[in-house]
This record gives structure tokens, sequence and C-alpha cells, in this order.
């Protein structure tokens, strides 16, 4: 696994950790590293972000994005994770499709906050189309809308013995379909009202389409 994903822990991560002690814009960056953390505790946030932005490199960690509500909840979470090892200015998400933000959202509020250096990891198992074409145009993009952002791009994901181990416990404690709820469940609990999500209006949604959209 790329050695960009194995930062080393910073004696300030505890105050980023989750997302009690981080801090994000509308984009979704999580702001962090000592200097962010400093700047939560004292509130001087614009000096100590922009310090921070102007050293560190941020990490926008992309993925294809779906239709299920919730289905990004897992990649925020592993942005959470990142965002408090310190080892980054910002830790994002974005998506290629489907799901907001998308990638050129996300490098507009980065360079819009002064961050010079972006590190994208495309969160995919190997480098197929989507790494190799869809994200490859819509970093030339943002390479010509935003000139001073030098954008690198890490490898994908690939093979790791970490994930080989993680991949065994899931494939020990595996369930039967009628057993998935609680995936339902988080799916409905993140719930964006998106009519193309394949559970809307169907248990456990929290929506209840209209008459015109239940005949459609």
């Amino acid at each position: 696994m790329p050695g960009a994903l194995r930062p080393a822990p910073h004696p300030l991560q505890a105050c980023c950790a989750g997302v009690a002690g981080s801090a994000s814009n509308a984009s979704g960056a999580i702001r962090c590293g000592p200097a962010a953390c400093a700047a939560n505790k004292n509130g001087r946030d614009g000096y100590h972000r922009a310090m921070t932005s102007q050293t560190e490199p941020a990490l926008v960690v992309l993925s294809h994005g779906s239709t299920l509500c919730g289905a990004a909840e897992t990649l925020r979470e592993h942005a959470r994770r990142l965002a408090a090892s310190g080892e980054w200015s910002h830790v994002a998400v974005a998506f290629l499709n489907y799901t907001p933000p998308r990638f050129a959202e996300v490098a507009a509020s980065l360079a819009a906050q002064g961050v010079q250096r972006v590190v994208v990891l495309p969160y995919f198992l190997v480098p197929g189309k989507f790494v190799r074409e869809n994200l490859q145009r819509e970093v030339e993009e943002a390479r010509r809308c935003h000139p001073q952002l030098v954008i690198s791009v890490a490898s994908a994901i690939g093979y790791d013995p970490a994930l080989a181990d993680a991949i065994t416990e899931l494939a020990a404690n595996a369930m039967p379909p009628g057993q998935w709820s609680d995936e339902l469940q988080r799916a409905a609990a993140a719930c964006e009202e998106r009519p193309d999500c394949p559970l809307y209006g169907r248990p456990p949604c929290r929506v209840r389409p209209s008459p015109t959209e239940a005949a459609s």
C-alpha cells in the first residue's frame, strides 16, 4: 500500500480524532495537523490554517461515487482517521460520479484556502479506466483552472497483507442477506432524499414518494 497511507501519528492527534476536534468546510475538506489543532484550541483559525496550508500537502481520497445514500460514509471515516494523523494540511474526499463533492469542487476549495500541493489517492484496488482516464482528465482540468496547485496522483490501493487479512476476517464472518439490515439502516440514516437511490421510497428509506412518483 502506498506509503502516504501510513503517516506516523502526531502527539496532538487526539484533538482531531473522529469528528469532535477536527474542522471541515463546505466541500468536506477536514483541516488537520498540529497547527490546526492549536487553531481549534486558541481560536486563531485563519493564521494557523494559512501556515499549515503552505507547509504541508493536502490529501484527497477519491472514489467513484454511488447513487446509494450513505455510500460515502466509509470513505469519510477514512478521511477522519487520516486527518487525525497530522500528516496533511487538509484531508478531503472526492468522487468521480453521483456523489458530492466532485473533484473539481474540492480542488477549487483547496486552492481558495491557499493550499499549494495536493496528493490524490485513488480509492480503487486497481488502476483501471476510472483511474487511468477519468481521474487523469479531472486532474488535468484542475491544473488548468488552478495553475498554482501542484497535484500528484498516488498509486491505486493494490495489494497489501493487511488488506488480505481484513478480507479473510470478513469472509470468516460472512452473513446471509437476511442479516444485512445494519447496512440498510446506515443508508437510511444518511438519507439525502435522492430519487435515484435504489432504496428511495422503500423501507427503511424515510422518504415516501408522491403519488405521481409512485405511479411512474
